[in-house]
């Protein structure tokens, strides 16, 4: 991610040179992408928990071509640095590792290619003194400078917990077309390593960043961004469920103010979700804040709850708390339309049953995470161990195995369905860690 010093110097510039790359205009989004293989995609088989070296999730991520990154081992990934994932169409199959799953931890995956599907990995970078910069500490990140951008990127059920910069980020006026989809992004750590200091931040939806969608994620436990969504961009909040924010303002839950004025404007829409706070947590405003917001700016709100609208007695609009009302808007801004698949009285059941990596077999963290939310408990953390909110450590698992056998002529249709043999096989493994 840009260092905010230098983003603030560049991003008037930059407002008004926003393209994106597949000809999409913020209002332009697509469905979530979807790998497809071919006959030319090679399949890796991650063996290793090293960091880096044959059989390890680096060698596959980090490679050239059509690739499948498949997983015969289970357990804990230390990384002494990110995993870049540069070249295009990547599909990482978490759901493929024997139990309990893999984990990544000391630091995270930055996504800088187009065409990327990532599933069912769990990403807890944590405070130790090893592994990527404490001040770009994330645990998933989206985006490259490059002119040819990063779009198509799909990422469903990963468990996204302690990073110390921020869970989840897009970055870049060139990203576009991104889903994080039945994810848990949670307890970022707050007091910890980070060199400006405090600074728990659960989603950053970048400057200029477009046609970004969150859907049905659980995001718990994060002081700040819950989400904040940057001007000149346009994101989706569909079905998610925020709990457990901080307690210094409004800005802290659903932020969209234009903290760089710049005159591009910032196009959103949030349908179906719920925030709710914890006994610690600001709650005397909207759910969805803007001490300023750009002209021009469509924000569309329905069936939401939380402060400000804590029912559906209140109007619609009291969701939010724009310093400009007129941003709001009856029209959905998006060209595929504003439809949640669930109404905000659901989708709290819903999303606590059907987050995170392995949602049928859950990871004691997962489970505390999801119990806390449950029971309106918890509290924001400041480190893994040797504090008093601590998260605990990652829990020691060891190493486990299970031989995979890829089925012959995997890009072919053995019998005529519509769908791909790999997808078919795949489609096995997904149905032993999810509910969908």
């Amino acid at each position: 991610m840009i260092k905010r010093t230098v983003a603030g110097l560049l991003m008037a510039v930059l407002s008004s040179l926003i393209t994106l790359p597949i000809g999409l205009s913020a209002e332009e989004d697509g469905p979530p992408y979807k790998f497809t293989p071919t006959a030319e995609t090679r399949y890796y088989k991650v063996t290793s928990l090293n960091d880096s070296g044959r059989g390890t999730l680096r060698e596959c991520a980090q490679a050239a071509g059509s690739r499948v990154c498949l997983f015969e081992v289970g357990g804990t990934i230390k990384l002494n640095s990110d995993i870049a994932i540069k070249s295009h169409s990547v599909l990482i199959a978490g759901q493929t590792s024997p139990y309990p799953g893999i984990t990544i931890t000391r630091a995270g995956i930055s996504v800088r290619a187009r065409n990327v599907e990532i599933e069912h990995l769990s990403i807890r970078p944590g405070d130790s003194s090893v592994g990527s910069n404490p001040s770009e500490r994330n645990a998933m990140s989206i985006g490259a400078e490059s002119s040819s951008g990063v779009y198509s990127v799909s990422l469903k059920n990963l468990s996204l917990t302690w990073a110390v910069d921020e869970n989840f980020s897009t970055w870049y006026p060139a990203t576009s077309n991104v889903w994080l989809r039945n994810s848990i992004v949670a307890e970022a750590l707050n007091d910890s390593i980070h060199p400006k200091g405090p600074h728990s931040s659960g989603i950053l939806n970048g400057f200029g960043t477009a046609c970004i969608t969150y859907e049905g994620n659980l995001i718990a436990f994060n002081f700040d961004r819950n989400p904040y969504v940057e001007p000149a961009g346009s994101a989706k909040f569909l079905n998610n469920v925020v709990y457990g924010w901080g307690d210094h303002g409004p800005w802290n839950i659903g932020n969209l103010t234009n903290n760089f004025d710049v005159t591009s404007p910032s196009i959103a829409a949030f349908i179906g979700n719920v925030w709710i706070p914890a006994s610690y947590s600001f709650a005397t405003d909207g759910s969805i804040y803007a001490f300023s917001i750009a002209p021009a700016s469509k924000v569309y709100v329905r069936d939401n709850y939380g402060p400000g609208r804590p029912n559906d007695s209140y109007p619609e609009t009291d969701i939010a708390s724009l310093a400009d009302p007129s941003a709001l808007t009856t029209v959905c801004p998006f060209s595929s339309g504003c439809l949640a698949s669930y109404p905000a009285s659901n989708v709290e059941f819903y999303v606590l049953k059907n987050s995170g990596s392995r949602p049928k077999q859950r990871s004691s963290i997962d489970a505390r995470i999801v119990n806390d939310v449950k029971n309106r408990g918890g509290s924001i953390k400041d480190c893994l161990k040797g504090c008093a909110n601590s998260t605990g450590d990652i829990p020691s698992t060891g190493k486990t195995r299970r031989a995979l056998t890829v089925p012959t002529n995997p890009s072919g249709d053995s019998d005529g369905d519509g769908i791909s043999n790999f997808d078919e096989w795949l489609n096995i493994y997904t149905a032993e860690v999810e509910y969908l």
